[in-house]
Parts: structure tokens; C-alpha cells; sequence
């Protein structure tokens, strides 16, 4: 930081001011008849400056051993010259307080020397709070993105071990979106276009999370997934948490198409899949770390999102019943829910590719809505 334009080292700045004490006291040690000392007695009898002679060494010691700033620094040059006015004038109570030219010099002198050096200093302390809060804003930067990028707790751990942990997630659940139609679309509109649209219906998701607490792991492309688990990924595990989220992204996704009524995105529509089982989770990447989840429960959810019908959430056996114990556990005032099961002999994607129900652990479930006892 002491290479930085305008900002001089402390000691450089601590320095420059013991040189100019030492210029001002010799100065005033080659004009003390300033502070009266080269004033015989007929002067100091005839002029009456008894009382004066205590003021210029008090002026000395308040001006050059307080660190003002620049601007009150420049009143003490303002008052010096009206000293030594009111000597050439000889006016006022104060005219007698010089007996020489040079003293009035000297001490008109020593003012300027000493506001000039509150100008260096004040700079340098300017310079020194703008670097100080550049590397404050740059470190909460760093922060905020870390804390996107890696779970809280998952920071936390990194700061009391060097070594980049891993975890096994016994109860996660995860949640994976797609969006309908979209990949055909993009290939027809234009690069800012795709990136706007992404932008703003990621960003809505992005909120969603936050809402429900759930953590979001990454987007591949058009797929969204975010979920939930035992600390250190969440401080929250509810699966009922993820399934709403799903549902908040497909109602997301629909109102923000209604409202580009007329543009070509109207069309794109969004459906999710919700899994709930064991996973690992850990610090990937040596650049641009990101903290992925990995194991069979990641592959599974991909198949009930590929294969859940347009504009619907379709969750696990294993989902349901992690919804269902929650809600038991919770009480009766917990929003109930309403599945479907589906009862097609396979699953299939909207390529036409087919899925057993056994690779996704059971029969599947289309979640209709959630409702509250007053919309019974």
C-alpha cells in the first residue's frame, strides 16, 4: 500500500513532522526575542507585554503538538497574519507582541509550515480510510460470493481446517427443475435474449430458495436443483420445504411467462422432480470451487424431473413418505397434501426414453396443490 499514488508510508508522514518541529524550534531559537527573550527591561516595561510573552509559546505548542487537519490548521495562519497586522498597523492590545521584522516572519512562517504538513498528513489519511474500506468492501464481496458458492457452515468448517471437508447426507432431499420447450426456443432467439430470460426466471428461483430456506447446489444449463439435508448443507431439513419449492417454481415459471404475453418465451413452461435419500456433498474444483452432491439419489431425481408431465412436480415413494412422517410430526395445523400416483406401466421423458419405476426407488407421485383447512 505504500506504492499507491498519494499514499505515504506512516512512518515517512511521522517523520516529515519531527523535521519540521526541529525547523519551527530553530527558528524560534534564532528569533526568541518573539516570546520576549531578546527584550530588555526598558521594552518590556515601556510596551507592557508581560501578558503577550505567554502567548506565542502557547500558540507554539497548541498549533505544532495537535494534529489538526488542513482547514483548522489554516486558522491558525489567518490568526498569524492578523498578528502581525495588527504589529505593522500597530492596532489592538497585540501590537507590541513583536519587537523584530524577522520574528513576525518566523512566526507567520512556522504557521504555513505546519498547515502544509497537516495538508500531507490529511492526505495520506484520506488515502489510507479509501484503501482501508476498498479492502473491506472487497473482502465482503469475496464473502457474499463464498457464501454462494459453498453452504454457511460448510465456510465455517473451511476456516478451522485446512483440509477441504466432505459429508454423507443420510436425509437429503433435492429438488431438480427443467424447463419445457425451452432448449428449442433459445436456438431460435438471440444470444442476449436466452441470457435475459435465464437471468430473470433464475433470479426468481434464486428467491425462492432463499424463502424456503433450501440450499441451491448448482444449473446445468436449463436445469435448476436446489435442496435440503442435515447440517452442515442446511440448517432446515423439511422435505416438505423442497416439494413447495418445486411447487413455487412451476407457478414462477408460468407467471413469468404469462407476463411476456406476446414475446416467444410465453410458451415455456417448467416441471420438477423431488427425490429424498442419501448423498454425498463436497468441495469440487480447484479455481471456481463449488460444494456438489453426489451419489445415486442425484441420478434418480434427474429421472423424475426428465420424466414428470409439463407444468407438474412429480416426487419419489421415498419423498412422499419423508413428507408425510414430517407432517405426522409436525401436527395437524401443517398444510396437507395431495398426491396422485401415476399409474402408467413406465416412466417416459419427453424424447420418448423409457424409466422403470424401480430406478427411482417405487412408484412415483404427481403433487396436485397444497391446501390450507379453510379451502376444504
Amino acid at each position: 500500500m505504500s506504492s499507491s499514488k498519494g499514499l505515504q508510508h506512516p512512518q515517512k508522514v511521522q517523520a516529515r513532522l519531527t523535521y519540521s518541529y526541529c525547523v519551527i524550534a530553530a527558528l524560534m531559537f534564532n528569533s526568541y526575542d518573539a516570546i520576549g527573550g531578546n527584550a530588555d527591561e526598558d521594552q518590556l516595561f515601556k510596551h507592557k507585554v508581560n501578558y503577550n510573552l505567554l502567548l506565542l509559546p502557547m500558540y507554539q505548542v497548541v498549533s505544532t503538538q495537535n494534529p489538526f487537519l488542513f482547514l483548522p490548521s489554516l486558522i491558525f495562519v489567518l490568526l498569524a497574519t492578523l498578528l502581525m497586522t495588527t504589529k505593522w498597523a500597530r492596532l489592538g492590545y497585540f501590537k507590541n507582541i513583536f519587537f523584530t521584522t524577522q520574528s513576525m516572519v518566523v512566526f507567520v512562517g512556522s504557521s504555513i509550515l505546519n498547515s502544509y504538513h497537516a495538508h500531507t498528513a490529511e492526505q495520506s489519511l484520506r488515502e489510507r480510510f479509501k484503501k482501508k474500506r476498498a479492502v473491506e468492501l472487497t473482502l465482503s464481496r469475496t464473502e457474499s460470493i463464498l457464501n454462494t458458492l459453498l453452504p454457511v457452515m460448510v465456510v465455517e468448517e473451511l476456516r478451522e481446517c485446512d483440509a477441504e471437508p466432505c459429508h454423507h447426507y443420510k436425509r437429503a432431499t433435492v429438488a431438480q427443475s427443467d424447463l419445457c420447450g425451452f432448449t428449442q426456443l433459445a436456438s431460435t432467439r438471440s444470444p442476449q435474449e436466452v441470457v435475459e430470460f435465464i437471468r430473470g426466471l433464475f433470479g426468481l428461483f434464486d428467491e425462492l430458495t432463499d424463502q424456503h430456506e433450501v440450499y441451491k447446489v448448482e444449473t446445468i444449463g436449463d436445469a435448476y436443483i436446489a435442496g435440503q439435508a442435515e447440517p452442515p448443507l442446511t440448517y432446515k431439513n423439511s422435505p416438505l420445504s423442497v416439494v413447495r419449492l418445486g411447487l413455487d417454481m412451476v407457478t414462477a415459471t408460468s407467471n413469468w411467462s404469462i407476463s411476456r404475453k406476446g414475446n416467444v418465451w410465453q410458451n415455456v413452461s417448467c416441471r420438477v422432480g423431488v427425490h429424498t435419500g442419501e448423498c454425498i456433498g463436497g468441495i469440487v474444483g480447484t479455481e471456481m470451487q463449488r460444494y456438489h452432491l453426489f451419489g445415486q439419489l442425484m441420478t434418480e431425481v434427474e429421472v423424475l424431473e426428465s420424466t414428470a408431465p409439463e407444468g407438474k412436480v412429480q416426487i419419489s415413494q421415498a419423498c412422499k413418505e419423508a413428507v408425510e412422517l414430517q407432517m405426522r410430526l409436525d401436527g395437524s395445523n401443517q398444510e396437507p397434501a395431495i398426491f396422485e400416483a401415476r399409474t402408467e406401466k413406465e416412466l417416459r421423458t419427453s424424447k420418448g426414453e423409457l424409466h422403470s419405476y424401480n430406478e427411482v426407488g417405487g412408484g412415483t407421485y404427481i403433487v396436485r396443490s397444497f391446501f390450507t383447512p379453510w379451502d376444504r
